[in-house]
Order: structure tokens, then C-alpha cells, then sequence
């Protein structure tokens, strides 16, 4: 077993939907603000972040350790290898390279508000958001029930340094990473389904089934001169992979409720979607900036075309 990526994710995009006091002119995101940006660090808002962020670190680990890591506690870290993708077909790894980068570019963006320059704020933010996801996986290390899994870590190492990359080689930002999520049937109808004991997710955060990763293209960077002339500024171009049949009837079926050969096999699906840049709604004012500013890390409902292991084509996929 192992913790649920979609936490930092939760939180990584209320830091950069709701700014600290003062922050309301701040740039949105630090990969909008060049590189060769002059800034000067402002020690109060130093201060109050170093207490406000020790703060928010010791209440969420006192509710963790209540609420998550439970079990036998281990005297020595026990460390995982779970490459294989017996377990959610590794839809966590995608998770946790999400997290990698959500958090990154939020922690980034507080950095920035602070004042430090673009560069500084990028590496701090990679560093700092790496170290919280280290601890979380060492903790995790030390209960017989979940462990410190190296594939995950390996995952938001790669996910931490996105935004680093993106701030230091602004080209990079043609490619982004979203998520989408519509809830999958096994959500929907928990209730009926734990009621006569089949298999049903209680939590969103269990439930792979409803979760899609993207990886996006702006299409406005890409293109020659000619092309770039015609294309729409606001659209661009998606991959996406999602997971179907986590409680079917083959070998890389997992879950309590494992087994039921009505349901489909577990298997990955693979989609091609239009990708809408939330940066072009319309709208300026303060507090919608900062809700484009999360929603860059959203895959918009859009056209999208489903290539493996069948095809659909979807007139909105969620």
C-alpha cells in the first residue's frame, strides 16, 4: 500500500488560487516572470512565511499521523520497488510527478511573493517542495503497511524539477502537465455498491479510474511564423492516460475486491484531446487571475479521441 499523491496536488493549487496578503499585483505564476527579473527580498514577508509555513507543516503532519500513518511502526526504513504497475498501473507515479510539479510551482510562486528573483524562486521551490514530498515517503518507510516507495520518489524528483526547467529554459513551457477528473462509475455509485458489498471507491482520492495525466503542447510556441499566423492563440494539443478495470479479473487487478470477470481487465487508455490555455479566458481581475493561474494545471473539458486500447471519440471529455 502507499499514501495518496492527490494531497500535495489539493494543496499546491489553493497556494496559487488564494495569494498571501499583499500579493495581489505579484506575477501569477514564477514562470511568467523573466528570468533576468530584478527583485529584492522583502524580510517580513520572509518572516511570515518561514513561521506561517513551519506552522502549516507541523498541523498537517499532527493530522497525518492521526489521520494516515497508522499500523505497526517499523524500527528501520522499509523501502519498496514497485516498478511493475501490479498496483493502480502506476496511474500513482503519474500522480505523484503531478504533485512534483503543482507543488513546485506553488511553493515557486511564494518564493517569488517574498521577492526573490525568478531563478532563486524556481530552485527554492523545487528543493522545498521536494523535501516536504522526502519526508512524507521516509515517514511512510517506517509503518509495515505502506513504505518508502523509490518508483514514487523517482516520480517527484521529475516532477519538482518541471518547474525549474521551465523557469530556467522558457522555450520548455510549450509543454505542460494537466489532470482531469470526471468521477468513474465505481465512485458515482459507492453507496449502492457498498451496500451489497461490490467493488466501489469512498474516497475521489482512490479513485484512478476517474483520473486522467496530461501532457499539453502550446501549440502558439510550436509553430513556424505561417502557421502560428492562423492558429488559435487559446488552443493546443493534448495526450492523455487514464486507467480502466482496477477491480477486474486480471493479474494487474488490485484492490480488496479483486476478481469479478463482469468487470472490465485492467488496462491503460490513451487519449489525443484539443487543449484549452486557461490564460486566454476572459476576465483581468485579481482573484480571477489567480483562478487561471490553478486552472493552467487543469485539462478543460474538450474534443477528444480515446486511441488505445479501442476507439471513441468524445464530443467533451472530462
Amino acid at each position: 500500500m502507499e499514501h495518496h499523491p492527490l494531497k500535495p496536488i489539493l494543496l499546491s493549487l489553493t497556494l496559487l488560487l488564494f495569494p498571501l496578503p499583499g500579493a495581489a499585483d505579484e506575477p501569477d505564476s514564477i514562470t511568467q516572470i523573466p528570468v533576468q527579473g530584478k527583485t529584492g527580498v522583502c524580510y517580513k514577508r520572509l518572516a511570515l512565511v518561514g513561521v506561517g509555513g513551519g506552522g502549516a507543516h507541523y498541523v498537517a503532519y499532527r493530522y497525518l499521523d492521526r489521520t494516515w500513518w497508522q499500523g505497526k511502526k517499523l524500527d528501520h526504513i522499509r523501502f519498496i520497488n514497485d516498478w511493475s504497475g501490479d498496483t493502480y498501473l502506476n496511474m500513482d507515479k503519474f500522480g505523484h510527478f503531478f504533485s512534483g510539479i503543482a507543488l513546485a510551482e506553488g511553493i515557486g510562486g511564494i518564493y517569488a511573493w517574498v521577492g526573490f528573483s525568478p531563478r532563486t524562486s524556481a530552485i527554492l521551490g523545487s528543493l522545498t517542495s521536494l523535501g516536504e514530498l522526502f519526508l512524507v515517503e521516509m515517514r511512510d518507510g517506517r509503518f509495515d503497511q505502506w513504505g518508502f516507495s523509490i518508483p514514487d520518489f523517482t516520480a517527484n524528483v521529475l516532477g519538482a524539477a518541471v518547474p525549474l526547467v521551465h523557469t530556467l529554459f522558457p522555450g520548455t513551457q510549450a509543454v505542460r502537465f494537466k489532470m482531469s477528473y470526471f468521477p468513474s462509475a465505481l465512485y458515482r455509485d459507492r453507496a449502492r455498491r457498498k451496500a451489497s458489498n461490490r467493488p466501489h471507491y469512498e474516497s475521489i482520492i482512490d479513485d484512478y479510474e476517474g483520473m486522467t495525466f496530461w501532457m499539453t503542447l502550446d501549440m502558439e510556441r510550436l509553430l513556424w511564423h505561417g502557421a502560428r499566423s492562423v492558429w488559435p492563440d487559446w488552443l493546443g494539443l493534448g495526450v492523455g492516460v487514464g486507467a480502466r478495470g482496477m477491480h477486474g479479473s486480471n493479474k494487474q487487478s488490485k484492490g480488496p475486491n479483486r476478481g469479478y470477470p463482469e468487470l472490465l481487465d485492467a488496462q491503460h487508455e490513451i487519449f489525443l484531446a484539443l487543449d484549452f490555455n486557461a490564460d486566454y479566458l476572459p476576465g483581468s481581475g485579481k482573484i480571477w487571475r489567480r483562478v487561471k493561474s490553478a486552472l493552467r494545471f487543469v485539462h478543460l473539458p474538450a474534443p477528444a479521441v480515446r486511441i488505445y486500447p479501442e476507439k471513441t471519440f468524445y464530443l467533451l471529455y472530462f
